[in-house]
This record gives structure tokens, C-alpha cells and sequence, in this order.
């Protein structure tokens, strides 16, 4: 798949957006901003479902191509209701989505996974056990390693605990079009270009300044921080002064 083009709908008053199409090739990476009930996670739908101006927004989106893409989406909240363990899930994935379970890369899957949550899972842990952070890591992962998404559609990318900067390094390499709905600045800023919505349609598309690339720098080392002191405050260490370059007064 080449990319896609999304085609402009109406917004809730049924407001023609002003965007008339926006394309995405294969690599492109957008955040989706705005307020809750904005219309953040009908855009996320109208790309899952390749939307032929049947959806609320009415907006269409096109695949570029001869072959259907292959769209992953990991929601908010995941849950599992299979008796089924982490390691047998995706083999039996792989099978379904490769026609063979040969070459299924399972541990590399669960090894990403394990990186993007402080708590490892073993591949013999049963999925009902999972909590949402590693079944959020684990979903990403299966989308990235097994799946192999051409369109990954990420719906609160900083829920749940999972370390963000690992995840977006992941997601930002994949050459994949990737969508992700946020409120969070670090994600939002991660992404060259942001659709801004608003009153259930895009408002706005605006490609990162070389400002935002600078604040972007200086949130990624904020998050580091903040990271190394979660860590340190589950695992019951201390967190001095020293992890923000201050000393004691």
C-alpha cells in the first residue's frame, strides 16, 4: 500500500471541512489534537472502517493501491476473553495472518512488548492476567511485529503506563502511516504534522515548527526523567533532587 487519502466531510453542524483531502503515504506519522468529543476517535474509525461517506463526518477515506491495507487499531482499553496464553495468542495470530506459524516472530513481539512496560510478562502468562499496560504494550507490538500494519491507528498512546518514548521511537520507524489520537504535548510534538479538531472535524493541519522541535527535544528529557523516577518509585527506591540537576538546599 502506497498511503491513503482521507477526504474532507462535515463537522456536527454539518459544516463542510475546510481541508478539502489530506494524503498520507507509507512512513508518515500525524498526531490527532483536540478536546474530548472533538471528534479525535471518529477520525480513528473513519480510517479503520476506510469510511465511504457513510459515517457521521461523512467523510471518505481512499486507500492508494491495488490491495487492501492492512489497518491495526489499538484502542483505549483492550481486553481479552480467550483462554489462551500470551505466546499461543500469537502464533495463533501469526497463523492466521501469515497462513503459517514458521517464521512468527514471537519472542521478538513479546520482548518489544516487555520494553514499553515496567513489569515483564513471560510468553507463558495467560492474557486474562495481563494488566491494560501490557496488554496496550503487547497490542502495539502484535501490530508492529506480526500484523505488520500498513495503517496503525493509536488511540491514547499515553494511557495505561507504557513508556511513551520508547513506544513512539518504535512506531516513528515503522513505515507504517501511523495516526495517533492524543492529549498528550510529547506525542502531539512527536509527529511532523497534527490535525487539530474540533466540533467533530479537522479545524486545522499544522506541520511541526522548528520552535516545536526544540520544545520536543526538551519534553523527551522530561519524560526521560519522569520515567527513571516511576521506575525508581515502584521498584521502592528514593527519588533525590539529583534526578533534575538540582541539589538540596
Amino acid at each position: 500500500m502506497r498511503g491513503l487519502v482521507i477526504h474532507a466531510g462535515t463537522d456536527k453542524q454539518g459544516r463542510a471541512e475546510a481541508f478539502g483531502e489530506l494524503r498520507l503515504s507509507a512512513g508518515d506519522v500525524v498526531a490527532v489534537v483536540g478536546p474530548t468529543g472533538s471528534g479525535k476517535s471518529r477520525l480513528l474509525a473513519d480510517v479503520e472502517g476506510l469510511a465511504e461517506g457513510d459515517s457521521p463526518s461523512r467523510r471518505v477515506v481512499e486507500p492508494l493501491g491495488a490491495e487492501a491495507p492492512r489497518i491495526a487499531r489499538v484502542a483505549q482499553q483492550m481486553q481479552f476473553s480467550v483462554d489462551l496464553r500470551v505466546a499461543e495468542f500469537l502464533a495463533l495470530h501469526g497463523r492466521v495472518a501469515w497462513g503459517s506459524e514458521a517464521a512468527v516472530p514471537v519472542v521478538d513481539t513479546i520482548a518489544w512488548a516487555n520494553a514499553l512496560v515496567g513489569e515483564p510478562f513471560a510468553p507463558d502468562t495467560p492474557l486474562a492476567l495481563l494488566s491494560g499496560g501490557q496488554s496496550r504494550a503487547l497490542m502495539i507490538s502484535d501490530a508492529l511485529h506480526i500484523t505488520r500494519a500498513d495503517v496503525l491507528l493509536v488511540d491514547e498512546l499515553e494511557n495505561a503506563g507504557i513508556d511513551r518514548r520508547a513506544a513512539l521511537d518504535g512506531l516513528l520507524a515503522c513505515g507504517a502511516v501511523v495516526v495517533l489520537a492524543t492529549h498528550d504535548p510529547l506525542v502531539a510534538l512527536a509527529a511532523p504534522r497534527r490535525l487539530i479538531m474540533a466540533h467533530g472535524a479537522v479545524a486545522s493541519i499544522r506541520e511541526r515548527s522548528g520552535a516545536e522541535g526544540l520544545s520536543l527535544y526538551r519534553l523527551r528529557e522530561d519524560a526521560r526523567r519522569r520515567e527513571i523516577a516511576r521506575s525508581s518509585l515502584i521498584l521502592g527506591h528514593e527519588v533525590g533532587p539529583d534526578l533534575f540537576g538540582e541539589q538540596p538546599t
